[in-house]
């Protein structure tokens, strides 16, 4: 992974027709020193999409204040077939892919 989640805010996140997951993350800047502050993080080919599609609806669908985040994430682990993200409140999510993307907003 290019970037440091630690402490990284999630803005907002959307579901794919394509069952994939992009999360709006805003970057922690003392993590992240050198780079823009909001990426999206997309993951595509999702394995286990209804299971993602739930998690999310279920934990990041909910009211915030504006200008809050969604929630916040701990870290993220890939693997050669998975990604692990561990958020602060929501818990952790295991996606089943193996293209991940780190895009520049």
């Amino acid at each position: 992974m290019r970037y440091k989640y630690h402490d990284a805010g999630v803005a907002s996140f959307r579901l794919g027709p394509r069952h994939e997951l992009v999360l709006q993350v805003v970057l922690d800047a003392v993590w992240n020193p050198l780079t823009s502050c909001t990426i999206e993080l997309r993951c595509g080919a999702i394995g286990n999409y209804s299971e993602v599609s739930t998690f999310c609806m279920r934990t990041l669908s909910r009211v915030v204040s504006p200008g809050a985040f969604l929630d916040t994430i701990d870290s993220v682990s890939v693997t050669n077939e998975t990604c692990l993200i561990s958020f602060s409140e929501s818990g952790c999510l295991l996606i089943r892919t193996s293209k991940i993307q780190e895009l520049p907003v």
